[in-house]
């Protein structure tokens, strides 16, 4: 097996070409000359979602947000993310990050019932930071269970933290997806 990338559409955003071009090189590295599938799919639209990325394995299905910032952030789950300087990080056209994850996963589950694929019980969601980052505030330990935060340097050890799935996803139901 190997590493796949595509991109939909162009990023309207530099910061998010690069950022996807970081992601593809380390995701090359680790599964390149992997028995696992991978496909890293960029500016994806799922359901009417807008979504950064996709990384789509035999263990799990991810849905990435990108974020251009880094530095101490404060986090939750019902208020704005703020930045120490005061800067208020956006979640797209939802009110922060928490929410976008929350909502683009909702598509991409859906996505994956209107296809037939039943069986995959479990999205995970990863916004990904393009700076370092160090994170205060509480997430719910529900939603411990599928969102993760990181930045472009802790990307890979975080992926390795996620749960994968419990039964493994065939590369016919990957290729499905993909088409």
């Amino acid at each position: 097996m190997s590493f796949t990338s595509y991109l939909i559409r162009e990023f309207s955003h530099k910061a998010e070409v690069d950022q996807f071009i970081t992601l593809c090189k380390q995701l090359k590295e680790i599964y390149n000359d992997s028995s696992t599938s991978c496909y890293f799919i960029g500016n994806i639209v799922i359901n009417g979602k807008e979504i950064d990325a996709i990384l789509l394995s035999n263990y799990y299905i991810l849905q990435i947000e990108f974020k251009n910032y880094g530095g101490e952030i404060k986090i939750d789950e019902n208020y704005n993310w703020e930045l120490s300087n005061g800067v208020i990080v956006k979640g797209g056209v939802n009110k922060n990050p928490y929410n976008q994850a929350k909502e683009n996963r909702s598509g991409i589950t859906t996505f994956l019932r209107e296809i037939g694929l039943t069986e995959i019980k479990h999205v995970s969601s990863v916004i990904v930071f393009n700076q370092k980052i160090c994170c205060s505030g509480t997430l719910s330990q529900a939603t411990k269970k599928w969102l993760y935060i990181t930045d472009n340097y802790n990307f890979i050890k975080t992926l390795n933290s996620i749960k994968k799935s419990e039964n493994k996803i065939s590369e016919n139901h990957l290729l499905l997806i993909i088409n």
